[in-house]
């Protein structure tokens, strides 16, 4: 894991914490301000904070906003924010959980994680 922490737009903090280590390779790659992570699926969280920070309480735009009053091209099938930025549903589209996890458990791994 590496650390950076900002205060008015100046570096104050960084830090580089532990190693990775892939199957088969003795030698652990220690982490550096170089190393390049995989940010999985945090990149939503990350969207939804700017957004949540653009809103400030100027009460101007809000998470029921419809979509169409900022970007008027723009028509998804739930026109609010909150629409875009949700996971909804119950994962209808996921087989049930009896035939999901043995079927997860026997994919190929096509990259490194």
């Amino acid at each position: 894991m590496s650390i950076g922490v900002m205060h008015q737009g100046q570096v104050i903090y960084t830090d580089n914490l532990g190693a990775r280590q892939e199957s088969g390779v003795p030698d652990a790659w220690v982490s550096t301000s170089e190393t390049v992570y995989n940010i999985g699926s945090i990149s939503k969280s990350f969207a939804v904070a700017a957004i949540g920070r653009l809103f400030g309480g100027h009460g101007c735009v809000g998470w029921y906003t419809p979509v169409d009053e900022i970007l008027e091209s723009f028509r998804p099938a739930d026109p609010r924010l909150r629409g875009l930025v949700a996971i909804n549903g119950d994962f209808e589209f996921l087989p049930p959980r009896e035939e999901l996890l043995p079927t997860v458990g026997q994919l190929e791994t096509i990259a490194p994680f």
